[in-house]
């Protein structure tokens, strides 16, 4: 995990790079979770609600966004529940239900049913170190689809120039016109995942520490639920500039901002 210190719009103290084995086989969403998915079990449409189309697309076919954390842990246990599975999150003490404020919920205590997420084989938020190599998909650059062109200085981090190597498989701030769109037009990755870059920003499960991930060799880490203030964002937006659509880009986002959309995983078993 992470990026090498020669790769062009790293973030310097927030990607180290981090020899990080995962033991367990997993499924991932081939798309980003929809509104219609989202809307199936019975939630209501939040990001018609929050967003009323001013940035975001609200077309059945699109990604569901302006999601917290408590409701994408919420959501993935009623779509195990609707779909037969086990349920894998704890969620009690919630101030709401989900859906409703312009914020959403928070929850007082959120933990895991069973030992750790990897052993739960119902829909989960995947972990930020399964979401990588996801995203990854076997590449070493800076995309899943080559390294991005270094911006003459005095290039900003908000710089939003044309990147050729986005071009085919992102929604981002140069060709997504401020709003996001329906999944699964760009060129998937190597595995057939839609949108690992750009489109709407993705939350993992993991509790945003410090500033980067340990750099020390790790094992199946992310797997218990964390108290704490903020959770890893993945992918970026379709307002993030080229640098945030980087594998190893990430972002430490509130989880009571109600900021995001997700992409549920399974572990394989």
């Amino acid at each position: 995990m992470g990026s090498p210190p020669c790769e062009w719009g790293r973030g310097r103290f927030s990607e180290t790079e981090s020899e990080t084995t995962l033991t367990h086989a997993f499924y991932m969403q081939e798309k980003e979770l929809t509104i219609a998915e989202w809307g199936a079990t019975g939630e209501p449409n939040v990001t018609l609600m929050r967003d009323a189309g001013v940035a975001q697309c609200v077309e059945a076919s699109c990604p569901v966004a302006q999601v917290n954390w408590y409701e994408a842990l919420r959501f993935a246990n009623k779509y195990s529940a609707w779909k037969g599975l086990p349920e894998c999150y704890r969620v009690e003490g919630c101030t709401s239900d989900a859906g409703t404020g312009v914020y959403g919920p928070t929850c007082a205590n959120v933990s895991v049913i069973g030992p750790s997420v990897y052993d739960c084989t119902g829909y989960r938020l995947p972990t930020e170190a399964e979401w990588e190599y996801a995203a990854r998909a076997g590449s070493r650059t800076a995309t899943y689809a080559g390294s991005l062109a270094p911006t003459p200085p005095p290039a900003s981090p908000s710089d939003c120039s044309v990147q050729n190597v986005l071009e085919p498989i992102s929604w981002y701030c140069a060709n997504a016109g401020g709003v996001t769109h329906p999944g699964g037009q760009k060129a998937p990755n190597a595995w057939g995942l839609f949108d690992m870059a750009g489109n709407v920003g993705e939350y993992t499960s993991d509790l945003f520490v410090g500033i980067a991930y340990a750099p020390a060799r790790r094992v199946d880490p992310g797997g218990t639920l964390i108290d704490g203030a903020a959770s890893p964002m993945r992918g970026g937006g379709a307002i993030g500039t080229p640098r945030g659509m980087r594998s190893a880009n990430r972002y430490d986002i509130p989880r009571i901002g109600a900021l995001g959309g997700l992409r549920l995983v399974r572990t394989a078993k």
